[in-house]
């Protein structure tokens, strides 16, 4: 039966994570579709309910390992002699303020103590700590006399300095984030021991544990090496770090110190921000070293991790190259290496200038050139699904099959930097798609074109071409220093240019070394160079200027124009401004004529102007532009749009004349 309440328990938390989840895709879906919350999807409050009865339904159905009841307890003695349970009854409240526990204190200055009711127990309302320990919320153990209590205090050999006392924190919930035990490194249970002095907090469980006062590990030094239970700033020799929140073991003689979870690091290792297998060294040679991970300095007289191939330099810090978003969790010590594939091209060359890719294999495409034609609105890559402006291309000989010749060389495989595992190269859609197929790093809504899909079974990480092709580091005209990709596991970094957090499968962006700057992934992505039908100019990306006081308008929109804000322009004599979201639309990688599901709604899109796509909800039989709103102009305004006519007119008639002046024959 605990079997079974666990994993019906474990169900619970999967429906729980996946209503946090779709909450998450109905704000984005708001976001996207400018609509204001009403109400919560019922789908997300059918999950909550369902969720929330499958995680209590092991404490309201199952005898929860039922106590044995008072006036029965001299006959089950010895039937229950080896499940005797130890009833835990705190004295004291704590709570998680930041990253440290405080008592709570009462209007009188006192310590709170956990508050029971005035009523008959019951004992499958009891809370287990571990396999031997348990909590009653209604008494706090004042009527369960007949089992042993956990003392009030103790003391313990990894904090010999003061008393530890039982506490109960009143924050540990669901999805609410809590503190490591300093042993064990696991989250901490509901009750534990803590020292308010030293903010020092262990788990019953660790407690229970005999001392290991020294340990054997030739794996990491030849000497036995011995607990040294204070808390202390020394330097691990392993990782370089210096951690008040877990034990160390030293060789005093040889002057090594080891964190005790650093103990159980890999010795080889492969990364996904390095094509070769990197192993742990304890020291480095002499010279400046730094890690490709976050970019810092490392010092060379501790460990880290280097390239086990002759002649490469790629080291890192031992804990940045253990990182779950970079490393896979696969020890490869004594493991051989996979002998390397044969790289696959993705097309095969049938003659000089015609190809047959891989992903259009039942057709041949041939390669063309559009320097000295005309922007057609109609040629758009299949993979990036972006228009083409200029440069070679390959089109197909039987159908309107386009791809940039960049986009036709993508490689078939690829290790991306912020995911372990392979990815492969796969194909778009081309009919309605659900929401899940939403690219990893960005929010966008579909994989239209081609896209990168993660090689493991299980793993559903995938990335638009865009994505995955860019590179670090980064040079981008929003930030005067280069960017690279630091970010640690859950890190949440708000975009410095769009000012908004990334909802996407990963938190990953783009962090500036020397500043506190982030660029996620749409931002770095978005085209800096586009077309506008109404303009033989290409327009550039312009990110605005803080001390602006000029007035701009939108050519599509007809609305105004932050100038210290990102819009596209003309740099030409043309003047036009145009909104980002008015030229390229809501999603910049969805198909035209294409459709996503997105929490239960279809979202489609259609051409606005010439290389844009605008997103529309077609749900409900309805084709109304989403952005679509009345809007007043004013006399003001009226009178300076006709004056910018007039003068773009104007413009536009002395290039003409200058074009006559250039084609009269001499």
């Amino acid at each position: 039966m605990n079997c079974l309440g666990s994993v019906v328990r474990a169900f619970g938390v999967l429906v729980l994570s996946h209503a946090a989840y779709s909450t998450i895709l109905y704000i984005g879906w708001l976001k996207i579709t400018e609509k204001e919350f009403s109400e919560p999807p019922m789908s997300v409050v059918l999950e909550l309910i369902v969720g929330l009865f499958l995680y209590m339904w092991p404490a309201l159905t199952s005898p929860r390992k039922s106590l044995p009841v008072l006036e029965d307890s001299d006959e089950n003695s010895s039937e229950d002699s080896e499940h005797q349970y130890i009833s835990l009854c705190p004295q004291v409240i704590v709570s998680l303020s930041g990253d440290k526990f405080e008592e709570k204190i009462d209007d009188q200055g006192l310590a709170c103590r956990p508050a029971y009711e005035k009523r008959e127990c019951d004992s499958d309302r009891c809370e287990f700590i571990g396999t031997t320990h348990f909590r009653c919320p209604t008494c706090n153990g004042e009527n369960h006399q007949e089992f042993q209590k956990a003392p009030l205090e103790i003391k313990h050999h990894l904090h010999r300095k003061h008393f530890l006392q039982l506490v109960l924190s009143d924050t540990h919930f669901l999805f609410v984030q809590t503190r490591e035990c300093y042993c064990c490194a696991e989250d901490l249970e509901k009750v534990f021991y803590y020292c308010s002095a030293c903010d020092f907090a262990i788990n019953i469980a660790c407690v229970e544990k005999p001392p290991l006062l020294a340990i054997d590990h030739e794996k990491w030094h030849e000497h036995p090496l011995a607990l040294f239970p204070r808390r202390t700033s020394l330097s691990c020799n392993v990782c370089a770090l210096v951690h008040l929140s877990c034990p160390i073991y030293m060789c005093p003689p040889c002057d090594f110190v080891i964190h005790q979870k650093c103990i159980s690091l890999p010795r080889v290792i492969r990364i996904s921000r390095h094509p070769h297998r990197i192993s742990f060294t304890p020291s480095f040679d002499l010279g400046d070293w730094s890690c490709r991970v976050c970019q810092r300095k490392i010092d060379n007289e501790y460990g880290g991790y280097s390239c086990i191939k002759n002649g490469c330099l790629y080291a890192a810090h031992s804990r940045c190259a253990t990182q779950s978003n970079v490393w896979d969790g696969i020890e490869l010590e004594g493991v051989p290496e996979e002998i390397e594939e044969e790289v696959v091209e993705p097309f095969v060359r049938i003659s000089d200038g015609i190809i047959q890719h891989f992903l259009h294999d039942h057709h041949h495409l041939r390669l063309d050139d559009s320097t000295c034609g005309d922007y057609d609105e109609n040629k758009q890559c299949q993979a990036c699904v972006t228009p083409i402006y200029f440069g070679s291309f390959y089109s197909c000989m039987k159908c309107d099959f386009i791809l940039h010749e960049e986009c036709a060389n993508l490689s078939r495989k690829m290790h991306h930097p912020i995911h372990p595992h392979l990815l492969n190269l796969l194909g778009g859609y081309e009919n309605a798609m659900k929401n899940k197929d939403s690219c990893s790093a960005c929010p966008s809504f579909c994989t239209a074109g081609f896209f990168y899909k993660c090689s493991e079974k299980e793993c559903k990480f995938q990335l638009h071409v865009q994505c995955a092709t860019i590179s670090e580091p980064l040079v981008h005209e929003s930030h005067e220093h280069p960017l690279f990709l630091t970010s640690k596991p859950d890190e949440h970094r708000q975009c410095c240019v769009c000012r908004y957090s990334t909802t996407a499968y990963t938190s990953e962006t783009f962090n500036c070394i020397e500043c506190d700057f982030a660029l996620c992934f749409v931002c770095a992505t978005l085209p800096q160079r586009v077309m506008y039908k109404h303009d033989k100019h290409m327009l550039t990306l312009s990110y605005g200027k803080e001390t602006s006081t000029a007035t701009y308008w939108c050519e599509v929109c007809e609305g105004k124009v932050n100038p210290k804000e990102r819009f596209y322009t003309c740099e030409e004599l043309c003047c036009v401004t145009l909104h980002i979201e008015c030229l390229i639309g809501k999603d910049l990688y969805m198909k035209p004529g294409l459709s996503c599901v997105y929490h239960n709604r279809k979202i489609g899109s259609k051409r606005a102007v010439k290389g844009a796509a605008s997103s529309v909800d077609v749900g409900n039989n309805k084709r109304k532009r989403v952005d679509e709103k009345p809007k007043k102009v004013s006399a003001e305004e009226r009178t300076a749009l006709k004056a910018r006519e007039a003068a773009r007119k104007r413009v536009e008639d002395k290039e003409k004349s200058l074009l006559g002046l250039y084609n009269r024959p001499f």
